[in-house]
């Protein structure tokens, strides 16, 4: 709990990721257009969506800028610490 992986995907290099149910996910886009396709495995609830800093320093994700433009639904993200201990983390739990 509390790893991360990253890679670079592109039109180019062709690489898709699968992250399995109860894993967290994040992207950070590098050029001024990116398409994603995300696929989810239940039903799209917003009213259950949360979200994890992207900066959460216990973490420690490499990202490839230090100063993102976040949505407001990012910049009001709690730690993953503060998350787990949420009614939030209860949906996710297997």
């Amino acid at each position: 709990m509390g790893k991360w992986f990253g890679t670079e995907v592109s039109a180019a290099n062709k690489k898709q990721v699968w992250a399995p149910t109860g894993f967290a996910r994040g992207f950070c886009v590098l050029s001024d257009y990116a398409g994603v396709q995300y696929e989810c495995s239940g039903l799209c609830n917003n009213k259950a969506e949360s979200g994890i800093r992207w900066d959460d320093r216990a973490i420690g994700i490499k990202w490839p800028t230090r100063s993102p433009l976040l949505s407001d639904k990012d910049r009001r993200a709690q730690t993953l610490t503060e998350w787990l201990n949420s009614p939030s983390s209860e949906h996710f739990k297997h």
